[in-house]
């Protein structure tokens, strides 16, 4: 019960470093709704960060153990921000809001690289786009999200911003690596989980 709790509250941290993130992306554009943020950013973190972590308890007492749908967990950010009021409609729309689904393939793709699952060209694949994504991201980024032209201070805000949403997503992919592990024997015949 411990680690659960732990890991909601790791979950929570994340989730209000990515909703910073958000608000630092877009600044003065950026309103807080508390329902979406409660509902679509910090709760689904909190959730996903117990799940993960309870995959790592499970995983400590069975390393054999298959337990592949922990690793989808951040799919509970699409479960709870979707189905808010009007989101669905300006996803469609704008294309507003489908950060709550490709953050959450992101990681997931990410943990499955770390893990070295799956086959060899689809690792190398979602690797290259897992981490492609946020150099593209800090060289076209300023392009849509800053005034025109930048100043020097708007670019090194930027970049600080992008090194954050980095670390957030390499979390995120550690994370979901952990239900995606396998054991190793070790000399005395019992099973250890991979590092």
């Amino acid at each position: 019960m411990r680690s659960i709790i732990l890991g909601a509250a790791a979950g929570l941290a994340w989730s209000a470093t990515m909703r910073m993130y958000m608000r630092n992306l877009v600044g003065d554009a950026s309103r807080v709704n508390p329902r979406n943020t409660i509902v679509g950013i910090m709760l689904p973190g909190a959730i996903t960060g117990a799940m993960l972590a309870h995959s790592a308890d499970l995983r400590a007492a069975d390393p054999e153990r298959n337990l592949d749908r922990f690793s989808a967990s951040p799919l509970v950010f699409a479960a709870c921000t979707l189905p808010l009021p009007g989101l669905l409609r300006k996803l469609i729309e704008t294309g507003e809001g489908s950060n709550a689904i490709a953050t959450p393939l992101f990681g997931m793709a990410g943990g499955m690289v770390l893990a070295g699952r799956g086959p060899l060209w689809a690792r190398i694949a979602a690797g290259t786009i897992v981490a492609g994504h946020i150099p593209l991201l800090a060289a076209m980024g300023p392009k849509f999200f800053m005034t025109s032209p930048p100043t020097g201070r708007e670019r090194v805000g930027f970049a600080v911003n992008t090194l954050i949403y980095g670390a957030c997503m390499a979390a995120l992919a550690a994370a979901c690596s952990i239900p995606l592990r396998r054991g190793r024997p070790v000399p005395d015949g019992q099973d250890q989980p991979q590092p």
